[in-house]
């Protein structure tokens, strides 16, 4: 059973990841009360090469068991090889980009990810946690520099040289200010796109103007400030008119012309997708300023949807990295290379929520929620089910040095909230009774095949204090559509999201839908817009408001039992240089340190692959 539920929370994970990004606000925020209006930055913040970094910095935790570490000179070439899934489409006018797949290799934004801060530079970040709230942590990417003359205003100078691929119909020619607005604007109209989808209409840029050929400005409503700088620069791909106008769409991939580091040169659906290395890129390595990026040849896709024939792929070198493995698969896997390089990042929480807005169920109740977290005895599933290697707290926030500015540790919490990871059937039942269940209560949850095995755990948990849980089982297709929604009768077992861009506060506002138990409070939505009127602003006192809401947060109860979290292993053959595992960059970008990797040839020669 051990290893169906390792592999329980992975899949928890990995299934988030498909929906992460589009998590996001969905309320105007309104003037905080109780806080002055910060002051808005007037000088350009984003610098388009950042200075040679200094000593990197050791991380908090997630901490490095093996790391390879990069020479002092990269070398060029080879085929980086690693697995992906069929992407749903190529244009990210048509659907929510981060569906799209093969953005991230092939397209350029306005601003990007800032590698020369993770772990190969100044180790301010380890890039395994996606941006958690410094805005300082990106750096330009189409757009050389920004300045934010006031709060309802972004300036992005554009660089001058990035260039189309040279393929028709654009044919290499220069990126210009024209295409930036083009891109904005399309992304805005496109019913799917990522910004019209994902936030709310009131966010939506005023206006949006070429001033010259390299310089655009961003008219926004004001409250939005923080969130186009982190999502307008981070999440709108810069795309050529010509190809839309030629075709209508780039939902072709034979279509697709971007100014990304690799062009999609093949596709076999089921198969593979082949990246085929830019000659005409315009980044260099932030480490390395002489040295233009990439330093690969060409980037290899396989799909390969079965977990284990990954694995025995993995394992015989046909790929050469993989991210959140299991504890037990990669154990195993160790055993058998132990030459293997490999980080341990934390994974997903997923727990039992039940709905705080129908008040005939028993959950609206305070102490019901504390009654079921006092039932389930945390510390010996954590040691016998994940075999000590994860963490009890790991909500709302991680204890890694993205989030170390927020992050209190158990034992420095006040006792109401410690009290909630100890074991304690006896005050349960007290507060069941006093909430009005002497006798306890009938419920259900809605749960998919792999979530079983952990229910069946809470399950006799909770019998213990006569909670009779009915674990309703339900396939993938009528899971996340009842999840999404949130029209699920009583409880559903879910992921947890507010590790994921913390600024968001997925789950603690009425309106996310990532809020799945209805959650909300005065406290917690001030808290809220608070952070929204100094995000991008003042980077400490967001960090400083979320941390200070914590405590409440916890004690209070948005999600209806607290888990523990396990490790999942991040791993890569020692020929593959210049990764550290850092597969979780900027605002949404998974796997773009492939454009500053590089493959010890001779290394991989040598050791027989």
């Amino acid at each position: 059973m051990g290893k169906n539920i390792l592999r329980l929370v992975v899949s928890v994970l990995m299934g988030l990841s498909l929906v992460l990004a589009a998590c996001a606000p969905a309320a105007t925020t309104t003037t905080p009360t109780t806080t002055a209006t910060p002051g808005t930055p007037t000088t350009p913040t984003t610098p388009a090469t950042p200075a040679t970094p200094a000593a990197p910095a050791a991380p908090v935790e997630e901490k490095t068991q093996k790391e390879a570490v990069s020479p002092e000179t990269p070398k060029y070439g080879g085929v980086l090889v690693g697995t992906g899934s069929d992407p749903s489409g190529f244009d990210p006018g048509l659907r929510n980009s981060v569906l799209t797949g093969t953005i991230y290799y092939t397209f350029s934004k306005l601003l990007q990810a800032d590698w020369g801060k993770g772990p190969a530079g100044t180790g301010q970040t380890t890039w395994r946690n996606y941006l958690g709230v410094d805005v300082s942590l990106q750096t330009g990417d189409v757009a050389e520099s920004y300045e934010v003359p006031n709060d309802g205003t972004i300036i992005f100078h554009i660089r001058k040289g990035v260039r189309f691929w040279n393929k028709p119909p654009v044919n290499g020619r220069e990126v210009t200010s024209d295409d930036v607005v083009y891109s904005l604007k399309r992304e805005w109209d496109a019913p799917l796109g990522y910004a019209r989808s994902t936030w709310p209409a009131q966010s939506a840029p005023t206006s949006i103007t070429a001033l010259d050929k390299y310089t655009v400005e961003l008219k926004i409503p004001a409250a939005f400030l923080g969130l186009h700088l982190i999502s307008t620069g981070s999440l709108v791909y810069i795309i050529p008119q010509e190809v839309i106008k030629a075709y209508g769409n780039m939902d072709k991939w034979q279509n697709v012309v971007g100014s990304g580091p690799f062009m999609l040169t093949d596709y076999v659906a089921g198969s593979s997708l082949y990246f085929s290395k830019n000659p005409d890129y315009f980044m260099v390595d932030p480490n390395h300023p002489q040295n233009k990026l990439p330093y690969l040849d060409a980037f290899k896709q396989l799909v390969i949807p079965d977990a284990s024939t990954r694995l025995a792929a993995f394992r015989t070198g046909k790929i050469d990295f993989m991210t959140d493995i299991g504890r037990e698969d990669f154990t195993q896997l160790l055993k058998q290379r132990p030459m293997l390089q490999y980080v341990k990042s934390l994974g997903a929480m997923a727990s039992l929520k039940g709905r705080l807005d129908k008040p005939e169920l028993p959950f609206k109740d305070l102490r019901v929620r504390r009654a079921m977290n006092l039932a389930v005895d945390k510390k010996a599933i954590l040691d016998s089910v994940y075999q000590g290697d994860g963490i009890l707290l790991g909500w709302p926030w991680y204890p890694i040095k993205e989030h170390e500015k927020a992050y209190i540790p158990l034992e420095q919490l006040p006792e109401s909230v410690r009290e909630l990871f100890t074991y304690n059937t006896d005050k349960a039942k007290q507060l069941l009774k006093e909430a009005g269940y002497p006798n306890g209560f009938k419920t259900e949850v809605v749960a998919t095949s792999t979530q079983v095995d952990m229910l069946s755990i809470l399950k006799d948990y909770l019998a213990k204090v006569n909670i009779d849980l009915t674990i309703r089982v339900v396939d993938s297709g009528t899971y996340s559509p009842l999840l999404r929604a949130r029209n699920f009768p009583e409880m559903i077992f879910a992921g947890s999201k507010m590790y994921f861009l913390p600024w968001v506060m997925h789950e603690i506002r009425l309106e996310s839908f990532d809020n799945v138990g209805f959650f909300e409070t005065p406290e917690t939505r001030e808290a809220y817009n608070q952070v929204q009127a100094y995000l991008g602003k003042n980077d400490a006192k967001v960090w400083q408001i979320l941390k200070d809401v914590t405590p409440f947060m916890l004690e209070n109860m948005p999600v209806g039992t607290y888990m523990p979290v396990q490790y999942v292993y991040r791993t890569w053959w020692p020929w593959l240089q210049n990764w550290f595992g850092a597969t979780s960059m900027g605002f949404w970008e998974p796997t773009t340190n492939v454009k500053y990797a590089w493959i010890d040839q001779a290394l991989k020669k040598a050791m027989g692959y």
